[in-house]
């Protein structure tokens, strides 16, 4: 029956511009009817043929939403660790900011730990898109660009700052830093449940990270919320 009316929409056009292409030619330019009736076939079976709606992609199954989401997060972890590498002003170098130093590392751990955690066996083999992956996701396409988008623009900016604007920027990479390893941890923790052979559902992962960040007392952070906000709908 589904069949029949897939082909309902395409025999009708088919039919009615063979007859149109028949009439036209026949009585309208006087062919002789065999000509004229072959060609009203020939387009009308072009016509028909054009007007069969394409099958619609079959969904993906489970371990296909699943190997999606680790290549997304893997792609995520891979560019934001490039965008960290490419930080080059002296507020990221030792005797000038130790704090910015660290801060750049940690965002280069969290990058490489996310890549990893998303590159295990277990997680790999999960049988659906479950808590774990949810949130790593969130980690990747969300959270870690903001924290990293807040250590490029303060990069941006150092040059040209004036000394005491230097100095608050500088000021600005301790909570940069604490954000980076917040993520770590959260990351650590998925790869300690994964190793364990347990998970947790996504408003566990969102509560121990909002708990958190909620000890950070900084003006300059990402918004998490924002970023997980969907994920609780």
């Amino acid at each position: 029956m589904a069949r029949l009316k897939r082909l309902a929409i395409p025999s009708a056009v088919g039919v009615g511009g063979a007859l149109v292409v028949t009439l036209g030619l026949w009585l309208g330019l006087e062919f002789s009817p065999l000509i004229a009736g072959g060609l009203g076939l020939m387009i009308g079976g072009g016509g028909a043929a054009l007007a069969i709606p394409a099958k619609p992609d079959p969904e993906p199954t489970d371990a296909e939403r699943v190997a999606a989401a680790l290549n997304e997060i893997r792609a995520g972890a891979i560019a934001q660790g490039e965008r960290v590498r490419a930080l080059g002003s002296p507020l990221w170098r030792g005797s000038t900011s130790e704090t910015g130093a660290a801060a750049k590392k940690r965002l280069m751990a969290a990058c490489e730990q996310l890549h990893g955690v998303a590159s295990l066996p277990d997680i790999i083999a999960r049988s659906h898109v479950d808590g774990d992956i949810l949130l790593l996701r969130a980690i990747a396409t969300e959270t870690l660009p903001n924290v990293v988008g807040l250590a490029v623009e303060n990069d941006r900016m150092y040059p040209s700052a004036s000394p005491d604007a230097r100095a608050e920027i500088a000021s600005l990479t301790e909570g940069i830093g604490d954000q980076a390893r917040i993520l770590s941890e959260a990351v650590g923790r998925i790869e300690s449940d994964v190793v364990q052979g347990t998970s947790r559902d996504i408003r566990q992962h969102l509560e121990y990270v909002r708990a958190r960040f909620a000890k950070l007392d900084i003006e300059d952070s990402a918004d998490f919320d924002r970023a997980f906000r969907e994920l609780e709908a």
